[in-house]
């Protein structure tokens, strides 16, 4: 479970991953759209939210692994040893936990 400490390694990933430009490039107006059409952009920038965390992944390792510790209560050593696809595994859920993505999605969905 992430706490509030949380937080602030979340704010170091973003800065290091420099996701702020292109989150402002992800950003859609969707005043007009459908409620289809608006859950089918969602879906889609979730999707290209997904692929740029793991495209930047390299820029903050040592924030993901200690994010990813907390995340799962375990240690950043355990994190950095544990079986590939565990960490895959917990990167996804991660990243599609609702909260979180709530919480970028905001800045992606404009409504002029």
């Amino acid at each position: 479970m992430l706490k509030t400490r949380d937080l602030f390694i979340v704010q170091k990933i973003y800065k290091k991953m420099e996701l702020k430009e292109e989150m402002k490039k992800m950003t859609v107006d969707v005043t007009d759209k459908t409620e289809e059409e608006r859950n089918k952009i969602s879906s889609d920038k979730s999707i290209e939210f997904v692929n740029l965390i793991i495209e930047n992944i390299d820029k903050a390792e040592q924030e993901v692994y200690q994010l990813l510790a907390n995340y799962s209560d375990k240690t950043v050593d355990e994190i950095e040893n544990q079986d590939l696809f565990d960490t895959l595994d917990e990167i996804k859920e991660l990243i599609t936990d609702e909260r979180l993505i709530n919480f970028f999605k905001s800045p992606t969905q404009s409504k002029k």
